[in-house]
């Protein structure tokens, strides 16, 4: 699930050309430019936007949402979350960096994984995996954007590299622009 057809099709698209471009994925799963089904359990995977009023009634077995800073309120998570209930052993990620949104989804799903990690809330299932730097000083200091992106850690791919060079060139436009950190 993500924010436009756009950036829902993105993932989707990288498993199917992963299936198409391996022989033994292509014995295991039927694949369509709108859905993936796998074989042996009939599991499928779909993408969709988050369009909450299209969406109700759905019996996903998981849910992934991208982008997760962006959502202002919970209602697409209601909406997708609900169906959940009616799949055995269903499953819900939560994906996203800390964005612009304040107040809203994720800063709430932040503080309930900081009430988890704290010992505050011990009977919730969410599994909080948080990537940060310790403290605003090691913003200053490349080697530890690691912290917050494993991504730059040990071997980059090529993809790591390209991306670590934009956030250098963010993090030097931050003279220019202080208005784009949020939170120092």
């Amino acid at each position: 699930m993500a924010n436009n057809e756009k950036q829902a099709k993105t993932s989707f698209k990288e498993i199917y050309d992963t299936i198409g471009s391996r022989e033994v994925l292509e014995d295991m799963f039927y694949r369509t430019k709108v859905l993936i089904m796998g074989y042996d359990t009939k599991s499928e995977l779909q993408f969709h936007t988050s369009n909450a009023g299209t969406k109700d009634g759905l019996r996903d077995g998981c849910v992934i949402y991208d982008e997760i800073h962006s959502y202002a309120t919970f209602d697409t998570v209601n909406v997708f979350s609900s169906g959940l209930g009616k799949v055995r052993n269903s499953r819900e990620f939560f994906i996203g960096s800390d964005g612009y949104v304040r107040d809203g989804f994720l800063d709430k799903t932040i503080q309930r994984a900081m009430d988890i990690l704290e010992g505050k809330e011990l009977d919730d299932p969410l599994f909080p995996f948080i990537c940060r730097i310790d403290n605003v000083d090691e913003m200053h200091d490349p080697d530890k954007w690691g912290k917050a992106n494993p991504m730059f850690e040990y071997e980059m791919s090529t993809y790591a590299k390209g991306l670590l060079r934009k956030v250098k060139t963010q993090y030097r436009q931050l003279k220019t622009n202080p208005s784009s950190v949020w939170n120092l």
